[in-house]
């Protein structure tokens, strides 16, 4: 029997489609997660920045959005690649491959 929380989580993944649902390739514990499998294309332009040595203000001033608005997807960013700095959010990002 499902519970209502189930259904719900399940129409929520239908209606956002494949994006959302990552196939799994590297264990942390007891979950599979897939790193940066849910990074959004802003997200992943931000971080391509930091690779290539912009600062949060330099990076703003390129993707012509304010600067909490650079500070609120690097919040994204640490949590979804469960990180806690910009030197470890690179550094996870090349090794991974997100970033070409």
């Amino acid at each position: 029997m499902h519970t209502e929380k189930h259904m719900l989580m399940r129409a929520a993944s239908e209606r956002w489609g494949s994006r959302y649902r990552c196939r799994p390739e590297v264990t942390y514990g007891p979950q599979r997660w897939r790193p940066g499998c849910d990074l959004s294309p802003h997200e992943l332009r931000l971080l391509s920045l930091l690779v290539d040595g912009h600062n949060l203000k330099t990076a703003a001033a390129e993707l012509s959005v304010s600067r909490a608005t650079v500070a609120w997807h690097m919040r994204n960013i640490y949590v979804k690649l469960q990180v806690h700095s910009k030197s470890e959010a690179v550094g996870k990002a090349l090794r991974y491959g997100l970033i070409n």
